[in-house]
């Protein structure tokens, strides 16, 4: 840190937070500031914001810093249809709902036309009802997350097994939803082979 001027920036924006990035599961628990983000002294200044969120199947947390390099907005990007919805009872029945409303109060003697109408009609229904359930496990997971760092916060104070055991279900519940985005990113990536965790065989 000496040699090349660097800060631990974490610190330098909390300076008087008692806060940990390590814990142990024993009874009674350890906790160590193990994980540091190590920058530039004359790059902290673009630092907004530094916190410790929950690791996800690990005892470390992250360190999640955020920067601000320029005032430029992004444009809205382009649009898919997330083949998850296909399996959403809820969409599929909008859908239907929403070809039988529009099929029975609109004439068109164009098949082309009423063919071109019906498709901009789902792509907004479905565009409107995909950002909606994104908001919504957004917003779970933020709540997932923020009652993860509680009870690790009380967990540091005083060891209960309840406490572990509430612990241990947001964590669950968290990795679930983890779970269903990873799913879409081998999907896009176009993964052939996706492996669940590290497993030890002759071929490795």
């Amino acid at each position: 840190m000496g040699a090349y001027d660097l800060v631990d920036v974490w610190r330098d924006k909390n300076p008087c937070v008692k806060n940990f990035t390590w814990s142990s599961n024993i009874t009674p628990g350890i906790h160590c500031r193990l994980d540091y983000f190590l920058l530039s002294r004359h790059a902290q200044f673009f630092v907004t914001n530094i916190e410790f969120v929950p690791g996800l199947q690990s005892d470390h947390s992250f360190v999640l810093m955020s920067f601000s390099i320029g005032n430029s907005r992004r444009g809205r990007g382009y649009w898919k249809l997330n083949n998850s919805l296909l399996y959403d009872s809820n969409y599929v029945d909008g859908v239907k709902d929403l070809l039988h409303n529009e099929l029975s109060c609109n004439n068109f003697d164009n098949p082309a036309l009423l063919w071109e109408y019906l498709k901009y009609k789902i792509r907004t229904f479905s565009i409107h009802y995909s950002k909606h359930k994104a908001k919504e496990r957004r917003e779970k997971e933020n709540q997932l997350i923020a009652r993860i760092a509680l009870l690790e916060q009380k967990l540091y104070i005083s060891e209960s097994p309840e406490l572990r055991s509430q612990l241990k279900e947001a964590q669950n519940e968290l990795m679930y939803l983890y779970d269903f985005k990873l799913q879409g990113t081998f999907l896009r990536s176009r993964a052939r082979w996706i492996e669940e965790g590290e497993k030890n065989s002759k071929y490795f």
